[in-house]
């Protein structure tokens, strides 16, 4: 089975650093963007820009690596984070970890260190994926309120993925609340405007939407 093409963030000051990061992510097979503080990551994840995970530097100007996970911590924004620096007080990674960073990687780093952290946080995909079979399969079954359990922890999770909203409407579509189900397909696209699956759904809503004066 070939392997998707995933999406990091990397945020440097130093640009040979934040450069040498996106070519060993290139290589292996995936795209980067680049950036030089945390104020910059959090004006791109908020801006719905999807990403698989995040490399960043401890200490940068304004916002430093450590607010930075602070603040998507606090905002319960749930993407995996790999540190990468050469500085750091013990203290300071521990809250890091705490506050959901995966790994730490020192400087000078090698490419198989980034090729493991690349790994580590796609596992962290796999999970959100597994989850999402999971409750498409009860949905199918009828087992609405086992498919709720499961669904429900999946927004505090990855609140921003496009992933929960669109298994909920599928969920509340399954059970006939339709107003609801287009509600919840363009919540998805709102956080991610190319998410197919939901742009898919909408459109079945739409027609019917636009007639009755529903649409958003």
């Amino acid at each position: 089975m070939e392997e998707r093409i995933a999406r990091f963030l990397i945020a440097d000051d130093e640009y040979k650093v934040r450069d040498l990061i996106r070519k060993y992510v290139n290589a292996c097979g995936h795209e980067a963007e680049c950036v030089s503080n945390g104020e910059e990551v959090l004006r791109k994840v908020y801006g719905h820009n999807p990403y698989d995970g995040i490399f960043t530097d401890l200490r940068m100007p304004g916002l430093d690596g450590l607010s930075l996970i602070r603040a998507l911590y606090q905002e319960q924004i749930r993407i995996p984070i790999v540190i990468v620096s050469a500085f750091g007080s013990v203290e300071a990674i521990v809250e890091a970890f705490k506050k959901g960073a995966l790994d730490y990687i020192s400087k000078p780093f090698s490419p198989e260190e980034i090729r493991d952290a690349i790994k580590t946080m796609l596992n962290q995909v796999v999970d959100l994926k597994i989850s999402s079979s999971t409750v498409k399969g009860l949905i199918e079954q009828k087992a609405y309120p086992g498919a709720l359990k499961y669904l429900l922890p999946l927004f505090s999770h990855f609140p921003s993925s496009p992933i929960p909203h669109y298994l909920y409407g599928l969920l509340r579509e399954a059970q006939g609340d339709f107003d609801e189900a287009f509600r919840h397909f363009s919540a998805s696209l709102a956080l991610d405007k190319g998410y197919e699956p939901s742009a898919k759904k909408r459109e079945e809503y739409r027609p019917k939407h636009l007639k009755e004066g529903k649409d958003e």
